[in-house]
């Protein structure tokens, strides 16, 4: 079996972190087709390049790996090849004719691949009125690292944000909870876009900042607790990371985050409230052993669920069963 992903470009995202991984850990024969050319007038020369592609491959299966992708290949590939969709947050493509492009590219495929229920379920309400296919909830895998260190009690807590400067990261409340905060904490801030927002509050000499790079926790050090104010999520991958490391995690229950939070394993805050981020961050600080005991529990549910001989088995699974349905179906009289 032969397994084409299709993806906009390689970068330093979950998604292809995600498909890296799977390249790298998933034995079967498989390729990656990047898709070029972001301005309108590419998009026809960059259809038939990627019609080309996928001829010459012949693939048994083919995964689009966000929006865009996804619908290239449902407008590009034969009908006679199978077709999955790997998607990694909640569908958002702007303008009536954007939104109906993407709904009418899922409806095409043949499988769709979501890596928490709250994709899966937020992907079914976009869709409407179209009826997608099954779909399969895949979470995402994580390496599972040594566990940091227990602070030193006279320390000040170190806590970190990890994520590009948006409205849907909530980089802005993080920094309103830093201020209230002041000299309690001791802050690491890593992300695209990052530095810039810190220069307009005037407050870096206080906190420690880098842009994006592609090994964020070797930048962060050790930290007591990741504040994650997200507005709105799939499944991020920093909860897992941070989980699979022992760090305890404030976060909102924004999207997927809440899946990851469950049982207690991490402290929830409202959305948009740098007051509450600030009291978490204090309540964490009174109380260690209970964030340990939280860090415990969600290194151990990273272990059972997101491990990558997990998840990598079913996506094995899956491509199979995908493969070999098509091929029962065209055997059909």
């Amino acid at each position: 079996m032969r397994v084409v992903h299709v993806i906009n470009r390689w970068g330093p995202g979950g998604a292809e972190k995600q498909l890296g991984e799977l390249l790298r850990r998933v034995p079967l024969p498989q390729e990656v087709v990047e898709l070029q050319g972001d301005r309108a007038g590419d998009r026809p020369r960059e259809l038939a390049r990627l019609g080309r592609r996928l001829a010459a491959a012949r693939p048994d299966v083919v995964v689009a790996w966000l929006d865009r992708s996804q619908i290239a290949v449902a407008i590009t590939v034969a009908r006679n090849v199978p077709l999955v969709a790997s998607i990694r947050g909640l569908p958002r493509r702007r303008g009536a004719v954007g939104a109906w492009s993407l709904r009418l590219a899922l409806a095409r495929y043949d499988r769709l691949v979501t890596n928490s229920v709250a994709a899966r379920d937020a992907t079914r309400a976009f869709a409407r009125p179209l009826r997608l296919t099954s779909f399969e909830v895949i979470p995402n895998g994580v390496e599972i690292v040594p566990p940091r260190r227990a602070p030193a009690p006279s320390r000040r807590l170190r806590v970190g944000f990890i994520g590009r400067d948006s409205p849907d990261k909530g980089l802005d409340v993080c920094l309103d909870a830093l201020e209230l905060l002041g000299e309690e904490v001791e802050a690491v801030l890593i992300g695209h876009g990052v530095p810039e927002a810190v220069r307009k509050r005037r407050a870096g000499d206080r906190w420690t900042v880098f842009g994006r790079t592609e090994r964020p926790w070797e930048r962060s050090g050790d930290l007591d607790a990741l504040l994650v104010p997200s507005r709105s999520e799939g499944s991020p991958n920093v909860v897992v990371e941070a989980f699979a490391r022992g760090v305890p995690v404030i976060a909102t229950p924004a999207g997927g985050t809440a899946e990851l939070l469950a049982d207690n394993r991490g402290l929830q805050i409202p959305i948009g409230d740098p007051a509450a981020v600030a009291e978490a961050v204090r309540a964490l600080a009174r109380h260690p052993a209970g964030a340990g005991k939280r860090a415990e529990r969600a290194r151990a549910y990273v272990e059972r669920n997101h491990g990558w001989a997990s998840v990598c088995s079913r996506w094995s699974r899956l491509l199979a069963d995908v493969a070999a349905g098509h091929r029962r179906h065209r055997s059909r009289p």
